[in-house]
């Protein structure tokens, strides 16, 4: 599905070239805001990462987002507009899962050296082909909405928990040093995505605009990966274990609040012709 789809999109950047008036290149950025269980944590019962039914609290904190968008307006109709965009998304862990681990999770490490908790960073990717329509409120603003389908490459980065014990010496000689080290690397998923959105469009150069992105829900899937290491007085003893788990569905959902900016590249080429 995503192959077909990148190969759909870059058919209709080519057919677009020669039509080259009405085409317009966009850039955009803003904040993002996760909604329903992609925010929630419920961490007031200790339970990040849990289910509810088959939707996983992901525990997503407010986050950026930033992108190029390539639009087209129809001959027959130009305030209708084909449109094309990709994203990047990226969001932490709320502040509600950051206080848990740095504080209370954290407690049960406080005898231990060197422990360093690192949290996954949520990223999204979309990647979307829609139709923009702007309604004319005077000379130089447009009202405008916009609605796109397409596919979601969806990534975590590593969940990572790591300790040493030091050495402790006793009467009968010194206690084993310990490390431990776990780390989780989630599997990437694609997924069906949704974008809709509103704005204002002032001289066809700058957009303010707000929506939501419906990013798809599929399963949770990551590698655990625990490596240990023991030091004795008979030498060094080191071990690893991986194994595979599926946790139930993440399905990423917010709203977001976008500034763009927008010109023709060809404007002046246009112009040219015209003249001659």
């Amino acid at each position: 599905m995503f192959k077909k789809f990148l190969l759909l999109s870059a058919a209709w950047l080519l057919c677009l070239l020669p039509l080259r008036a009405q085409f317009y290149i966009g850039v955009h950025g803003g904040v993002t805001l996760p909604t329903g269980y992609y925010g929630d944590s419920r961490m007031s019962d200790n339970e990040w990462m849990m289910t509810e039914g088959h939707q996983l609290r992901a525990g997503a904190g407010t986050g950026f987002s930033g992108g190029v968008d390539f639009s087209y307006s129809m001959p027959f109709l130009n305030d209708l507009s084909v449109l094309f965009s990709v994203d990047f998304l990226q969001s932490g862990p709320n502040k509600d899962v950051r206080n848990y681990y740095n504080g209370t999770f954290a407690k049960r490490y406080e005898n231990y050296d060197d422990y360093e908790m690192i949290l996954p960073k949520y990223r999204n990717i979309p990647i979307l082909l829609g139709l923009r329509y702007s309604y004319p409120l005077g000379t130089f603003y447009d009202l405008y909405g916009e609605a796109q389908m397409g596919v979601n490459i969806r990534q975590l980065t590593a969940w990572q928990l790591s300790f040493a014990s030091g050495e402790f010496k006793t009467d009968d000689g010194v206690l084993p040093s310990y490390t431990y080290k776990e780390t989780y690397a989630y599997e990437d998923r694609v997924t069906l995505a949704f974008h809709l959105g509103a704005g204002i469009m002032i001289r066809d150069i700058v957009s303010v605009g707000a929506g939501v992105h419906l990013l798809g829900k599929a399963p949770l899937s990551w590698d655990n990966t625990v490596t240990t290491s023991y030091n004795t007085p008979g030498g060094k003893h080191e071990g690893s274990a991986t194994d595979h788990r599926d946790y139930t569905d993440m399905n990423p959902t917010m709203v977001f609040i976008n500034l763009g900016f927008h010109i023709n590249p060809f404007k002046n080429y246009t112009r040219r012709v015209q003249e001659n």
